[in-house]
């Protein structure tokens, strides 16, 4: 490992994560700044970038498994409030590359994820087989591009996404054709 991910690995990485949440009816008086917190730590992975949506329902969890012993992330999910559920996010998607920030949206009632795939140098857009534990990697949208934290919106009837370009202050923009999928 080079001497900067060995730095920025014990700068940051060992450092505790949590994720908390809050459910929105339960926001009475008495409890509305009351966040529950899942405790995802532990001495082999954390979690991070937690993204949550509601289906048929349940409230779903989706975040970051950063695995300490293969240094690197994956994408998991979590259900939120079902106490049969195990009690750490399931992992969904795993490369040979690090994966993070999985960004949620639907496009015609069909689940996508735009996870950040910058170790690879591309944008990768995966699409809901089974949601919400089985993606397929839909489409390569980007090669040969460092790209973090990217977001998609929809504006005017068309899809639109933005993206930080790292160690740079860019933030790029970019138009998607989601009919041709």
């Amino acid at each position: 490992m080079n001497y900067f991910k060995h730095l920025w690995n014990k700068l940051f990485i060992d450092s505790k994560w949590n994720i908390a949440y809050k459910l929105k009816d339960s926001a009475t008086s008495d409890e509305k700044n009351v966040y529950t917190s899942i405790p995802f730590q532990t001495k082999s992975s954390w979690y991070a970038d937690p993204f949550v949506v509601e289906y048929d329902n349940k409230n779903y969890l989706f975040c970051e498994a950063y695995i300490n012993k293969k240094e690197k992330g994956c994408i998991a999910v979590w259900e939120i409030g079902n106490p049969s559920y195990p009690p750490t996010p399931r992992i969904i998607i795993e490369n040979d590359y690090h994966m993070s920030f999985p960004f949620l949206f639907t496009v015609d009632n069909v689940w996508y994820m735009l996870p950040e795939t910058s170790e690879n140098g591309t944008l990768e857009l995966y699409k809901s087989v089974d949601f919400p534990y089985r993606w397929k990697k839909e489409k390569v949208l980007l090669e040969n591009i460092k790209l973090v934290d990217s977001v998609v919106f929809e504006e005017n009837n068309r899809f639109l996404s933005y993206h930080i370009i790292p160690i740079t202050t860019n933030l790029w923009f970019f138009i998607f054709d989601f009919e041709n999928f």
